[in-house]
């Protein structure tokens, strides 16, 4: 069993949730806006291309687990890297196939409707392995982060959807090069990007590749950025 921590810094209240062991569970977070009711959404892959995914969403209110019908598609597989943002949380996926290239997409859960749905990606992004992108917020606008990992001239490429929802609304920014790069775990509000290294080191970097340390040192692993506003989410279901 791993343990899932469910906390609010405000109130310093947290809940804890057991999740079972399996190879291929990845999980997704966020607040269903017209309840306040916290969700973990968990998808749990089988071993064959044509076997659809379980999915399971936890739900605060009810405290309980419950499986949910409706699934993504057999063929489509999202990976680690998700954020919650209008209302839906969002991975980066694949889209399997036995006889062709696989294509990179977006999928998204809706947390009020809990249905998924797919989102296009322009054909730059598209094509790329998928280990080789990852999804973020930067200004309000959802982000999509293209890694190049050559030795020596590692770089990340920064695509924003200035319109969601609208395939034709995706716009590449610019490309940020930093020897030792390993993952862009943020972006600040002054739209610095938080950046891990492979020495371990996590620094700031802003969009002209003016590089700060931090100071502070761990394994990516431990690394997360995101947003945050203050509420009474976990106090008042809490305290029911």
């Amino acid at each position: 069993m791993h343990t899932v921590l469910l906390w609010n810094p405000s109130t310093r209240k947290s809940v804890r949730l057991s999740v079972p062991d399996c190879e291929q569970t990845w999980l997704g977070f966020g607040v269903c806006p017209v309840t306040n009711d916290p969700k973990v959404v968990r998808i749990v892959y089988l071993n064959t291309i044509s076997d659809p995914p379980l999915v399971k969403v936890f739900s605060l209110a009810s405290g309980a687990w419950r499986m949910l019908h409706n699934r993504p598609r057999n063929t489509i597989q999202v990976t680690w890297s998700q954020v919650c943002f209008s209302g839906a949380i969002h991975w980066v996926a694949c889209q399997k196939q036995i006889e062709a290239t696989p294509r990179c997409l977006i999928v998204s859960f809706d947390l009020v409707h809990e249905v998924f749905s797919e989102m296009p990606l322009p054909d730059g992004l598209a094509r790329q392995h998928v280990l080789n992108l990852s999804i973020s917020i930067r200004k309000g606008q959802l982000t999509v982060l293209e890694y190049d990992m050559e030795k020596g001239k590692e770089g990340c490429g920064v695509w924003v959807m200035k319109e969601y929802g609208v395939m034709g609304s995706w716009e590449k920014l610019y490309v940020i090069r930093l020897p030792g790069l390993l993952r862009v775990v943020g972006f600040r509000m002054n739209e610095d990007m938080i950046m891990a290294l492979k020495n371990h080191e996590l620094v700031f970097v802003d969009c002209t590749g003016n590089v700060k340390s931090l100071g502070i040192y761990g394994n990516i692993q431990s690394f997360f950025v995101g947003s945050y506003m203050e509420s009474l989410i976990l106090t008042n279901q809490l305290d029911q």
